[in-house]
């Protein structure tokens, strides 16, 4: 069954409410109609979107990824260590916004780690003056043992029980873009190798992509994080 058959797709559905998974579930399930794809299955599918949104997607035409969500905003404590760098919180997903040290002042965060590598190769045994991101991990300079409070966006709840809720999510978007998204993946697969567009694939693959732009819209684009860099003065 194709978005021709399923009241004019996403579109002609009322929005608004915040869905449970089980909700989610059967509205993926009315659209796909293809008993192949089992409630696991989808399930799978709804945390997948779910993750990909909260971690960012790529906005088509835009060349950027979608915004964090607010409500996955969090901070965490690490103790640095000799090494010159400690594992950031095991909730982090993306984007470290800030670093304070226990006197409640701001460690610069480097923009470039290639070129913090470069600057700070050496390590010695001071205050951290200066900080940078690769991966899950804070790399700093100096050494001194400290606890530094990190300001980053966790990753979101797996959704399990039938009345979990994607809440970090606009609930005026859950229909766009989590359906929109899982029935994108499904019909990318029932039609895999069908003479032809894609039809019920492009359509929900629009309907995804237009979530994102309405996302950015409802959730604004936060200003970067205080990088470093050589125009700024932290003297």
């Amino acid at each position: 069954m194709g978005f021709n058959d399923s009241l004019g797709g996403l579109s002609g559905i009322t929005q608004g409410n915040i869905m449970q998974l089980s909700e989610l579930v059967t509205a993926v399930d009315d659209v796909v109609q293809d008993t192949a794809f089992t409630s696991t299955i989808i399930k799978a599918l709804i945390n997948e979107a779910v993750l990909k949104i909260a971690t960012g997607d790529i906005v088509p035409g835009k060349y950027q990824i979608t915004p964090p969500l607010p409500d996955l905003y969090e901070t965490g404590d690490i103790t640095t260590s000799a090494t010159g760098n400690t594992a950031l919180p095991a909730t982090f997903n993306r984007d470290v916004t800030m670093v304070v040290n226990s006197d409640d002042e701001v460690i610069p965060i480097e923009s470039s780690f290639r070129k913090f590598n470069k600057t700070y190769p050496e390590l010695s045994s001071s205050e951290v003056f200066r900080c940078a991101v690769n991966g899950s991990t804070l790399y700093y300079r100096d050494v001194d043992i400290e606890v530094l409070t990190v300001h980053f966006y966790k990753a979101p709840d797996t959704l399990t029980a039938d009345a979990d809720t994607p809440s970090e999510i606009p609930a005026v978007l859950h229909r766009k873009l989590i359906v929109g998204y899982v029935c994108r993946e499904i019909f990318n697969k029932i039609e895999d190798g069908t003479e032809g567009q894609k039809i019920n694939t492009k359509y929900y693959a629009g309907e995804y992509y237009s979530g994102l732009n309405d996302l950015e819209v409802l959730v604004g684009v936060d200003d970067d994080p205080d990088y470093y860099d050589n125009q700024t003065d932290y003297s």
